[in-house]
């Protein structure tokens, strides 16, 4: 998923020299996956790049690799993309389904592979609905990016509809919410949080994405943040950011259990 390129910054920072901009002090990966699969479509798209230094213009997108994913019974193989380093599958997820799928990536005579979890979403998320205000014909919605001691770990975006979720879209990148089982890495965590903001019309409807996590993959993005979002706030020794890939991958392929909702924008009301 191209939250993902925040991975970019957050490998730049713990790879990179601030003075020599080398990779001396930092693992150097092969490359980076990015993206995974989920309930929600069952077009699934992974990403493969090389780490890319400070003045460098982009990341190297790793073409001519082979993906598959399984599932204990099936393998689905995945395309190159027009989309340099982008690769595509059809794997059928269900929540109801199997809930262990394997990752294998052969390129230039090495095999690297990583397992990830279904876990179903089971309602909740982020109550953003309840934090807006309505001024003349607009609608400002207001939250924090982090949100922390929560039951579940998961993933919420919200978008203006109609909308379809695009894990590496064409243009920017998805502005997710996070909620997180841990607490705030420190005492400002949750005071110092990021905000999203968004402005629509009173006219407009709105598509709510939910996306549930396994344990795994939200241990891997709490680890990824302390290294980017809450770098140098009184924070503690930095996270274990090695994600699930074996060999010298970086990056994490996730299974996620995905739910969209349509909700209509309040005309009159207003409430923080």
């Amino acid at each position: 998923m191209r939250q993902i390129y925040f991975l970019s910054l957050f490998f730049i920072i713990t790879s990179c020299n601030k003075e020599s901009l080398s990779w001396s002090e930092g693992p150097q990966w092969d490359f980076i996956v990015e993206g995974g699969i989920s309930t929600l479509d069952s077009v699934q798209y992974i990403k493969l790049s090389r780490p890319f230094l400070l003045f460098e213009e982009d990341a190297a997108d790793l073409d001519s690799a082979i993906v598959t994913v399984s599932n204990g019974t099936d393998v689905f193989y995945f395309e190159q993309t027009a989309d340099k380093g982008v690769y595509r599958g059809i794997v059928p997820v269900r929540a109801d389904g199997p809930t262990v799928y394997h990752l294998t990536i052969h390129s230039e005579g090495n095999t690297y592979e990583a397992t990830d979890s279904l876990f179903k979403f089971m309602g909740g998320g982020n109550a953003v609905m309840d934090k807006f205000v309505v001024e003349g014909s607009t609608v400002k919605i207001n939250y924090a990016k982090h949100n922390f001691g929560r039951r579940n770990a998961g993933l919420f975006l919200l978008q203006r509809a109609p909308s379809t979720w695009q894990p590496f879209p064409k243009e920017g990148s998805p502005n997710y919410s996070y909620s997180h089982p841990f607490g705030a890495p420190n005492a400002l965590g949750q005071i110092l949080s990021p905000s999203i903001s968004h402005v629509f019309n009173t006219t407009d409807s709105v598509d709510l994405y939910f996306f549930s996590v396994s344990p795994a993959y939200s241990k891997f993005l709490y680890g990824v943040f302390r290294e980017t979002d809450w770098k140098g706030l009184l924070s503690s020794a930095s996270g274990n950011v090695k994600g699930n890939m074996s060999g010298n991958a970086g990056g994490f392929f996730y299974v996620m259990d995905g739910v969209k909702r349509r909700r209509s924008l309040p005309k009159n009301l207003s409430a923080e």
